[in-house]
């Protein structure tokens, strides 16, 4: 959860899993974040409606964009982006399983795959830039002349070829319909989100939010779902209470990092001993500096929640900042035993044991990146990670193959005569006839045939796994 950040002039690499997670620093608009407990708390909305359209849950992905605009879409292949004004802005977890089971219609129905045509030069990631409407904010330092570039053909796209017609938002909300009654999920939420953009209608479009601009809302359409909604038997929200908990828990904590930590603590009083309000209390502490108090907040919470991954994962942030490396280990091994090796504390662990700088910690760290990377292959930092581990075992092959992998998730011509340099500088290093070989032979081979092609087409070449 506190990856160090890079200053990098290439917003797609950003996106690409260089996105900041939830850290005690400023975001700007546009950055994207990463959150083990937040991604989860979405995908648990999300996998059963994937699972309802017949699609595989394992390749579905979210994107969240700091960005206070109401706005969520679906992009090419299973992903889905979505603004934190958007979440913030939700009543409860209906109202996204709504708008979710809508975007979900759009990629079952190849919506976006059919407009790829007219966005071959542009990369998801870059859609998602003009399509959620936020000025990227780089990592560190100031956007350079080529991120304005591309942040402007994003906005090109905004305005014109993610806009969808009536008839397919239209498809998407009978999908989404037949999605939600197939689970037993009541169409409340997404009429109470209908509620919220329908005015929008009536604004001139350059005044509109951006999900009322990409997603035209019809009377059609509003009849269609009010109509399904009273023939439903389903009239009020069947989600779990374990839904809504999680619903308000992961407002609290985007609230707690996007706001100023003054404004936190104002809102959320020492005197009120509530988990939400301490849980607030915590964030907003640690990211004042104060990490001694914030230690003993955390601690006080893990009294009542020993169980909590997402407790321990803050702990281990907390100590870490501290300078107490060891301590911040064991946080995060517990952080990571707790939520089933999710892959995002797996790398925040890892940047841990790189930090203690030890041989047998080193190895360790390799070890976890190298299962993150199974379960997340394009996971930028993790990539990142690993060249280091492997150019402390002084395995130079290995080391510039990683380089080269973190190189190819993003799609200038700068990453791919990165990818292609760090390639050929694996063949020189690593035995013939093993994976790390063939792996680069391939990278090399099907830049050499792009570049030939004229391409600048992303290669979806097959992954090894590494440390098996």
């Amino acid at each position: 959860m506190f990856l160090k950040r890079f200053v990098t002039a290439l917003f797609l690499l950003t996106l690409f899993g260089l996105g900041n997670q939830l850290h005690a620093v400023e975001f700007k608009t546009g950055t994207m974040i990463r959150d083990a407990e937040v991604e989860s708390i979405l995908k648990s909305y999300l996998d059963p409606i994937v699972t309802a359209a017949g699609m595989n849950p394992e390749r579905a992905k979210i994107y969240i964009i700091v960005d206070p605009e109401l706005n969520a879409s679906a992009g090419l292949g299973s992903t889905l982006f979505i603004n934190t004004g958007f979440i913030l802005n939700t009543d409860g977890p209906s109202q996204l399983v709504g708008v979710f089971a809508h975007e979900v219609g759009h990629i079952s129905g190849g919506h976006s795959v059919r407009q790829e045509a007219d966005l071959k030069k542009m990369t998801t990631p870059a859609m998602a830039m003009g399509l959620l409407g936020g000025a990227l904010g780089l990592l560190a330092g100031s956007p350079d002349v080529a991120t304005a570039s591309l942040l402007g053909g994003a906005q090109v796209a905004q305005r014109s070829m993610l806009h969808y017609s009536r008839g397919r938002e239209a498809s998407a909300d009978q999908a989404a319909v037949k999605y939600l009654d197939k689970l037993g999920w009541s169409l409340k939420g997404f009429l109470e989100f209908f509620d919220k953009i329908k005015d929008q209608e009536l604004l001139p479009e350059s005044r509109q939010n951006p999900y009322a601009r990409t997603h035209p809302l019809t009377q059609e359409r509003l009849d269609f779902v009010e109509n399904q909604y009273k023939k439903s038997p389903i009239k009020s929200s069947t989600m779990s209470r374990n839904f809504e908990n999680s619903h308000k828990r992961m407002k609290i904590k985007l609230q707690a990092y996007l706001d100023s930590p003054s404004r936190t603590l104002s809102l959320h009083k020492e005197s009120d001993k509530s988990f939400l309000s301490q849980y607030a209390r915590t964030i907003a502490t640690y990211r004042q500096g104060n990490l001694s108090q914030a230690t003993n907040l955390i601690d006080a919470l893990l009294v009542s929640n020993p169980e909590d991954p997402y407790l321990w994962e803050l702990k281990g942030e907390i100590l870490f900042e501290a300078g107490e490396k060891v301590k911040a280990f064991r946080a995060l091994e517990k952080a990571l035993t707790l939520s089933d090796n999710n892959p995002l504390i797996q790398v925040a662990l890892a940047h841990v044991l790189l930090e203690m700088n030890t041989a047998d910690a080193n190895q360790r760290a390799r070890v976890e990146l190298s299962k993150a990377l199974q379960k997340e292959n394009d996971f930028g930092q993790a990539w990142h990670f690993l060249a280091i581990a492997y150019g402390r075992e002084n395995n130079i092959g290995m080391a510039a193959l990683s380089l080269s992998e973190q190189a190819l998730l993003g799609h200038t011509r700068e990453n791919k005569e990165r990818a292609l340099q760090q390639a050929k500088r694996a063949l020189h290093h690593l035995k013939k006839g093993t994976p790390g070989y063939r792996r680069a032979t391939d990278i090399q081979t099907n830049l050499a045939h792009e570049e030939v092609l004229g391409s600048t087409k992303k290669s979806f070449l097959p992954k090894i796994r590494f440390g098996q």
